[in-house]
């Protein structure tokens, strides 16, 4: 894997407007619901990203990060914790996919 030329100008760090606007597009196509959209926007996503292991991972971070916000603000802290702890447990019992 290589980094892409914007981590490499960044001196080795994604760009988090890039990387903002990457994922709130997936998002956006996501919520519509809609196959060709998210496809679409899927495949724009890790067209940009390529095999840059700095986006690639620095997307998945954000992700998490927006997903746990949501949850969070959505359930509270507690019942958010607690959903994933017994998701995790579950994972963790049915082994590795």
């Amino acid at each position: 894997m290589t980094v892409c030329s914007s981590c490499e100008a960044n001196n080795g760090v994604a760009d988090p407007r890039a990387l903002s606007a990457r994922v709130w597009r997936l998002v956006h196509a996501t919520i519509q619901d809609d196959d060709a959209a998210i496809a679409d926007a899927t495949g724009n996503v890790l067209d940009e990203t390529g095999d840059c292991p700095t986006c690639l991972r620095a997307t998945a971070v954000f992700l998490a990060c927006e997903v746990g916000l949501i949850r969070t603000e959505a359930n509270g802290r507690e019942t958010t914790l607690r959903t994933l702890e017994k998701l995790i447990a579950e994972q963790s019992a049915a082994g590795p996919q």
